[in-house]
């Protein structure tokens, strides 16, 4: 038997996806002043990328949860990971990583 911890996890479904990606974890509790307002620069930091559109819709929904984003390009990765680096967002109780299409973790917002 093998067992997987989480990070193994993504690593496995990043290189079998060979895209770059975004995990993005989400621990905010809503009902504190400083986690509504995490969240709603990052509703408006991802509405000023992706617009009205259903990818932010999409995005949104995966935030909520938690989840992998993958994309086409290293530069889409990016655009979408800045969002976790900003000095709000950084060491937040939102937690972001990047990983190559090799699924190896190569930065995290900590």
């Amino acid at each position: 038997m093998k067992v997987c911890q989480w990070n193994e996890i993504q690593s496995l479904a990043v290189k079998q996806m060979g895209k770059p990606a975004v995990y993005v974890g989400n621990g905010l509790e809503y009902d504190k002043p400083e986690d509504d307002k995490i969240w709603k620069f990052i509703m408006a930091e991802a509405k000023a990328i992706y617009g009205e559109t259903d990818e932010f819709y999409n995005i949104m929904s995966g935030l909520v949860n938690g989840s992998m984003f993958f994309f086409d390009t290293e530069e889409e990765q990016y655009c979408f990971y800045r969002i976790f680096e900003q000095p709000l967002t950084d060491s937040s109780a939102v937690y972001a990583c990047t990983y190559g299409p090799d699924g190896q973790c190569q930065t995290e917002n900590t």
